[in-house]
């Protein structure tokens, strides 16, 4: 049998079922996935713009910060600019002047202006042109920005005037080496007048070498060459009190003799040499040769070459720190020790210290007992006799005559010689004489184309000097002896002042001479 089954029509209405369509096709917006994955998205990109963004904020920042500090230092070195040339300068440095070294100007921020300056150029030589280099340094109280530092250079005025200024450069002398590790002292220029008043410290620019000092530009201090109303001073500080503190002292020789002290001129080019040194210790013992017991009111005379001082002792030690005024200097000494009944006993060329560093330097001297004769000398010219002669015999010592020209020497027997030398200007005399002798006279003379003046009637004044006439030279003292009288040697053919000086350094009377021949004066009046 067969079936059949019979299949529908793709129309039949009970056969119609209707299709799904996909689900992209909805346009009704973003399924939660998609929007989830969309900011994902989203705040990926904002995370990696920000960094840029913050960068660029920054830089703006520091530009800003940047132009602010270029323009305050812009109007930092415009405003030095316009300072006179000798006003530029820090406070406190060198070159000196008026500007501050730094200081905070007031706002937000509060910026911090720095200054520095420096010399350039060439300090002496042909070429006197010298030039000062300024740095100002701009920086952020917090550290915002870097430092940043403009330079210029500032010349003087006009060239003509610097041509006119004077340069003055110091050398060091150092009289003994500086001790390991220690630095030599700075030298300063002291402006002073005629009353000693001085007027401030002018620093030196930084020298090519520790010990040399140069001071460029100076403004000359006496427009008048030979007015001593104006002066520059070398010192090793620019307060005495500095002086006193760096344990470095200036040669008593160069301090006596005024060497120490110039005067400044016109477009002038200095040079000069400043001898500095560390103080020494002399210690001296005097025994007598026989016993070995100390010498006590024993004399010891030390000399320079130049100055000379002397000491007594007690007890026959010595222990000397101080010569001349100063501190005493490393140098070559003679040490001669006298002591009553004694031969006098010189050491010569003696150099102390002798282990320097070590300032201490030590002397032995046994005297032997003097064997001799009493000699009195008599120093006179041709009627004058002239006190403050100095006679030495060697072996039997020294001694410098009285108001009657005469001093009494201990001189062993036999033939000796006796040397006279003398501050009123007559020719020094070299004599032969024999011991024992009860009096040897020593006349002295006038040098070649010198002539003796005779003063007279001088009664009791405080002393008597002269000097030549217009000179303003200091005055020089005439030895008077104790009848009133005195006698010195002058140049011919000048004219002379002769002065009675009193304890005050004042003049008490006056008395002009022209010298042509031997000359006599009469004062005629008594005391200051």
């Amino acid at each position: 049998m067969t079936l059949h089954f019979a299949t529908p029509r793709a129309d039949s209405d009970h056969m119609k079922c209707p299709m799904p369509h996909p689900r992209f096709t909805d346009e009704r917006g973003f399924g939660l996935i998609e929007a989830v994955v969309a900011t994902a998205l989203f705040l990926i990109l904002l995370v990696i713009s920000i960094g840029p963004i913050m960068s660029s904020l920054d830089r703006l920042s520091t530009a800003r910060l940047t132009t602010e500090a270029e323009k305050l230092a812009e109007a930092r070195l415009e405003s030095i600019r316009a300072l006179d040339f000798d006003d530029v300068g820090l406070t406190v440095g060198n070159p000196v002047g008026v500007i501050p070294a730094a200081f905070t100007v007031s706002g937000d921020p509060a910026w911090v202006i720095e200054t520095n300056i420096t010399w350039q150029g060439a300090v002496t030589g042909i070429d006197p042109a010298n030039y000062k280099v300024v740095d100002v340094t701009i920086r952020h109280p917090d550290g915002t920005i870097d430092p940043l530092t403009f330079s210029s250079i500032v010349a003087p005025d006009r060239l003509q005037d610097s041509a006119n200024k004077a340069s003055v450069t110091i050398d060091l002398n150092l009289m003994e080496p500086t001790p390991s590790g220690e630095p030599t002292p700075q030298v300063f220029l002291i402006k002073t007048d005629g009353s000693g008043t001085e007027s401030g410290a002018i620093y030196p620019v930084s020298g090519a070498t520790p010990t040399r000092f140069e001071f460029p530009l100076l403004n000359p201090t006496d427009p008048n060459p030979g007015d001593p109303n104006y002066e520059m001073v070398m010192r090793l500080g620019p307060t005495l009190a500095d002086v006193a503190a760096s344990g470095w002292y200036i040669d008593p020789t160069t301090l006596t003799s005024g060497s120490d002290t110039f005067q400044l001129f016109e477009a002038q080019i200095l040079t000069d040499v400043l001898p500095i040194y560390r103080p020494a210790q002399l210690d001296v013992w005097v025994y007598d040769d026989d016993t070995g017991l100390p010498i006590p009111g024993a004399e010891l005379t030390l000399f320079n070459g130049t100055l000379s001082e002397t000491y007594t002792t007690t007890d026959g030690h010595f222990f000397i720190e101080d010569a001349y005024g100063s501190p005493l200097a490393p140098n070559t000494y003679d040490i001669t020790i006298d002591a009553s009944g004694y031969a006098s006993e010189t050491m010569t060329g003696v150099a102390i210290p002798s282990g320097y560093p070590t300032p201490l330097h030590s002397e032995v001297f046994d005297l032997e007992v003097q064997v001799g004769n009493p000699v009195t000398f008599r120093v006179k010219e041709s009627s004058y006799n002239i006190p403050n002669a100095t006679v030495t015999v060697p072996g039997a010592g020294s001694g410098v005559t009285d108001g009657d020209g005469r001093v009494t020497l201990i001189v062993p027997p036999g033939n000796h010689t006796a040397t006279v030398t003398n501050t009123a200007g007559f020719a020094n005399k070299t004599q032969n004489f024999n011991s024992p002798s009860g009096l040897v006279t020593i006349t002295l003379s006038a040098p070649s184309g010198y002539r003796r003046v005779h003063l007279y009637n001088g009664g009791t004044g405080d002393h008597w000097a002269w000097r030549e006439r217009w000179s303003g030279d200091a005055w020089a003292e005439i030895p008077r002896d104790s009848s009133g009288r005195g006698a010195f040697a002058v140049p011919n053919y000048d004219w002379y002042e002769v002065a009675l000086i009193c304890d005050d350094d004042s003049v008490g009377h006056k008395i002009n001479k022209y010298v042509n021949g031997t000359e006599w004066v009469n004062f005629g009046w008594n005391g200051c």
